[in-house]
């Protein structure tokens, strides 16, 4: 089956519908333009802040000063929070023109990107403080889990993102060990607002992008619509990408005191040549010993294998596909979400929220692999569809009171969701499903892949009917914290999470269940801070967390595939300082993290857990205004991270996979003197050596990419425009990459992004 030919999404019904739609949000828009609304008098709320803080913008070097959503801890001063948190704004990802997660991780102190191959198959995770961060739980859109892993997330509709280094078990239950990330939705303006930006991101990549927001009644009403198309070839030739958004954001203010949030979104990927993948997972790395350009059966045929001893070719060429153009990512996803803010008097206030996210990913895609030749490798064809339906929500109570003196603020509440998933897979032939069979390309001639038309080699002739329940998750905290205030100097934060998670795997033939559990256990945190002086939080904390176990591939060779892993128990201790020293926010952490070792065993052929892993790092991070002129952001993760004890003695001492022992970042602007509104932008991204396989003789070497661009902020018949250029990996540095997912992939090419903006 051609892939070309399934991309009918746009045809049809749902073509009509999304046409309704946008008719309707530009009335709104326009309705929200007229000058009745415009010159109408003061905008009410002020007291439940829908307007935001101001912070994190360009002109105040994207420093943030409150977080919006912290689990139970709401519009918290960030030099009042124990634990590390790193913020990104609007400002600063429209100024890089990131657009998708991949490319932003690659730019944030403290974050690395992993998995996912080139940046247009956007799927990918994160690395912080040497843990990948992966599953559900790892990712909340304004503050509501959603079962979303930063697959297929715009960030054309984001407003901030903040991210959690570490534990954060008690803030959202069962949750990733490496950090947690809440993508903050664009919310509606109480000023008129419209942006038009048209662009391209390299080679024949264009798209336009509009931003369009306002008051309507005086405020009783406001809205933000955000509208996108992309299409074209990009900087990986020949792979070509579509995607498209529409996305809505409500709010109603029936009162000052009460407000209603809404938001509805529908967005399309459509990646045309998808980037594989090189299979690193084995002890000893393998490879083809048959280098032929025609097709090997069965990797399972050990004749067909030969161990390299740690060889490792070097990258090829990124910005050359070396998938066939059959390989595909379609991702499909819907969102809907409601929210109310309401203050029942001066020292109580109830904030809820609930969403619902639909998401369908149809793939053809294979795992690559080396072989003795270094010029020339392998690749298989696998295919499915998932079907990811999702339901989160919050509600939390806040109370303010004094006893003694003493300040509390007490939040009592409840968070969760529920994730079903379901697969539809593509039958191989001949052979059957099971059957594998081996195509061959070159490094220095990869168009022998592009051209290899999937059907006529007979690799699949159908999709397999829908098949039942993959896996269902369900994931609910009851949880109370107290803030404690002794006086301006001494501040104490304890909480108490009872977190529940249940998960099931099915046989997706069949329907029948063929693994669950279902563990509840209480996580605390504690943190004391101490603020010798207004600007400046030293603080010590302690944080548990209970994560869902690994679910083993159903597509992978482990005997135990489709299992689901019991729960971990991971804790954190950290001592860190926070502090404001002119137009600088600084931030500095000790941590150590011990949790649960997870991995594959080769000699029993098994994805176990065995054994515990410890990481120990120290973190800096700093952004802000150094001079009027000169903006800074950057940080370095030194991290000595180990495996303590399991029941391979040759992996006690080891590092574990995938952790670098130091990483850093920085990024700079300078407004140049000699132009009004020219800025020169640019960074140096760096990560260290890694570790692929448990027994460490395996090693990916160090890589250093530079970025430079500039930005002209100016004005054209009478508007505010904004001119952006960016060059991302400036010298074309060939690297490899990876991160948890047993596979290396060839970095970002050389790439230009080049945009205009107006604002009216």
């Amino acid at each position: 089956m051609n892939s070309r030919m399934m991309n009918s999404r746009m045809t049809g019904g749902g073509t009509a519908g999304r046409r309704l739609v946008l008719l309707l949000a530009l009335a709104i828009s326009l309705w929200g333009a007229s000058p009745a609304y415009a010159q109408s008098g003061d905008i009410p709320l002020s007291t439940i802040n829908v307007t935001g803080e101001s912070d994190g913008t360009a002109k105040e070097g994207y420093v943030v000063k409150e977080v919006k959503e912290l689990g139970p801890w709401s519009e918290k001063a960030l030099l009042d929070t124990p634990y590390t948190v790193n913020i990104v704004t609007e400002d600063y990802i429209e100024n890089i023109q990131a657009r998708s997660p991949g490319e932003l991780l690659d730019r944030i102190p403290g974050v690395n990107r992993n998995g996912g191959g080139s940046e247009h198959n956007f799927q990918h995770t994160a690395n912080i403080r040497g843990f990948a961060t992966a599953g559900s739980s790892s990712a909340r859109f304004n503050g509501v889990p959603t079962g979303n892993n930063n697959v297929a997330t715009f960030l054309e509709d984001v407003e901030s993102l903040e991210i959690i280094h570490g534990l954060s078990g008690f803030m959202y239950g069962s949750g990733n060990v490496g950090g947690s990330f809440n993508y903050n939705l664009k919310r509606p303006t109480y000023d008129y607002m419209n942006k038009l930006r048209f662009g391209t991101y390299g080679n024949e990549l264009f798209y336009g992008h509009a931003d369009l927001g306002g008051p309507i009644a005086g405020g009783l009403l406001a809205y933000r619509i955000n509208i996108l198309a992309e299409k074209g070839e990009g900087p990986v030739k020949p792979q070509n990408l579509t995607r498209q958004l529409l996305s809505v954001a409500l709010d109603w203010n029936p009162t000052e005191d009460l407000q209603f949030q809404f938001n509805a979104s529908h967005g399309e990927i459509e990646l045309q040549g998808r980037e594989g993948g090189f299979y690193v997972e084995d002890n000893n790395l393998q490879a083809f010993v048959n280098t032929d350009i025609d097709r090997v059966v069965g990797y399972e045929n050990a004749a067909n294998m030969v161990s390299l001893n740690g060889r490792l070719p070097g990258p090829p060429d990124p910005s050359q596909l070396k998938a066939p153009l059959d390989f595909y990512n379609n991702y499909d996803t819907n969102n809907l979400g409601l929210g109310v803010k309401y203050k029942i008097n001066d020292r109580l206030k109830f904030r809820a929220a609930a969403a619902y996210n639909d998401f369908d990913r149809d793939m053809v895609w294979g795992n690559f692999f080396f072989t003795v030749d270094p010029d020339v490798y392998k690749y298989d064809v696998r295919g499915s569809k998932m079907f990811y339906r999702t339901h989160g929500a919050y509600a939390y109570l806040d109370g303010e009171f004094e006893t003694a003196g003493i300040e509390h603020k007490l939040t009592v509440g409840a968070n969760g969701y529920s994730l079903d998933v379901f697969t539809q897979a593509y039958t191989y032939a001949p052979g059957g499903p099971s059957q594998l069979y081996y195509y061959g390309s070159r490094f220095s001639n990869p168009a022998l892949a592009w051209n290899n038309n999937i059907d006529a080699l007979g690799i699949m002739n159908n999709i397999g009917p829908r098949g039942h329940k993959n896996s269902d998750s369900l994931n609910y905290n009851l949880l109370i914290s107290d803030d404690v205030k002794f006086n301006d100097q001494w501040e104490l934060m304890v909480g108490l999470n009872n977190s529940t998670i249940r998960n099931r795997s099915y046989n997706a033939a069949t329907g029948v269940k063929s693994s669950e559990y279902n563990k509840s256990a209480v996580t605390p945190t504690v943190a004391l801070m101490f603020k010798p002086i207004p600007k400046l939080t030293g603080y010590v904390s302690y944080i548990e967390s209970l994560e869902a176990g690994a679910m083993v591939s159903a597509t992978s060779d482990w005997l135990n595939a489709g299992e689901v892993l019991p729960p971990l128990k991971s804790r954190q201790y950290e001592v860190g300082v926070k502090a404001e020293v002119g137009g600088m926010f600084l931030t500095a952490a000790l941590y150590q993290i011990e949790r649960a070792l997870q991995f594959g065993d080769r000699s029993s052929m098994m994805y176990v857990q065995d054994g515990e892993q410890r990481h120990r790092g120290l973190e800096l991070i700093a952004r802000g205004k150094l001079t009027e002129d000169l903006t800074l952001m950057g940080g370095v993760n030194f991290l000595d991270a180990e495996v303590l004890r399991t029941s391979d003695p040759l992996m006690v001492g080891k590092e574990p996979t995938f952790v670098p022992k130091f990483a850093g970042k920085i990024y700079a602007e300078y407004d140049l003197p000699f132009v009004d509104g020219l800025t020169l932008t640019g960074g140096l991204n760096y990560f260290g050596k890694v570790y692929t396989n448990t027994y460490n003789n395996l090693q990916v070497p160090a890589y250093a990419t530079a970025d430079l661009g500039l930005r002209l902020a100016t004005k054209a018949f009478d508007q505010d425009v904004i001119y952006r250029l960016n060059v991302y990996n400036l010298t074309n540095k060939k690297y490899w990459f990876g991160g948890g997912n047993s596979h290396l992939h060839t970095g970002q090419p050389r790439s230009v992004a080049l945009s205009a903006e107006i604002q009216f």
